[in-house]
């Protein structure tokens, strides 16, 4: 006769394992998320400041308009991004 209190306890053991490495991946995630974001942050400065010294007075104007476009962006309205399309 099985004593249903240590399969209990076995599965109760597995779940806990599986719920631990499940946290550990979804950390491992969110840093990869984190590290692309810094990545496109730099990317996006570095062009901010090659444009700039291409075109004097970018920076303002950006900024101007970055806060106008700030203010009346809806994610929510935005259609998702097709990657198969061409640039246009």
């Amino acid at each position: 006769m099985l004593d249903h209190n240590q399969i209990n306890l076995s599965e109760i053991h597995l779940l806990k394992k599986e719920i631990e490495v499940q946290g550990e991946l979804l950390n491992i995630e969110k840093n990869e998320r984190k590290a692309e974001v810094d990545q496109l942050r730099l990317e996006l400065e570095t062009l901010k400041k090659l444009i700039n010294q291409l075109q004097p007075g970018f920076l303002k104007k950006y900024e101007s308009l970055y806060l106008e476009e700030r203010q009346s962006y809806n994610p929510e309205s935005e259609t998702e991004i097709d990657s198969n399309k061409e640039s246009a």
